[in-house]
């Protein structure tokens, strides 16, 4: 069974100033929130341990293939 794609879809717009700017504003509240920076630390390193993610070494390189950055924001999650 094959994904659903979209036929004719436009291509994605560079986003590098967004994600960059919801970056900044992530690392302002962590500086602000250490319980939230130190469990942010954790779930990321678990992200790297697991191969999720990867560090890119560079943040500006150079590609042929399109590039979209993604922005993302800290969901915290209160126990029930």
């Amino acid at each position: 069974v094959e994904l659903p794609w979209k036929r004719n879809s436009s291509e994605l717009s560079d986003n590098f100033n967004l994600a960059k700017k919801r970056l900044g504003s992530l690392m302002r509240k962590m500086q602000s929130d250490k319980v939230l920076y130190s469990e942010y630390r954790k779930v990321l390193k678990g992200y790297l341990d697991e191969g999720i993610i990867e560090k890119v070494t560079s943040p500006f390189f150079t590609t042929n293939n399109p590039v979209f950055y993604l922005p993302h924001q800290v969901i915290i999650k209160n126990e029930s």
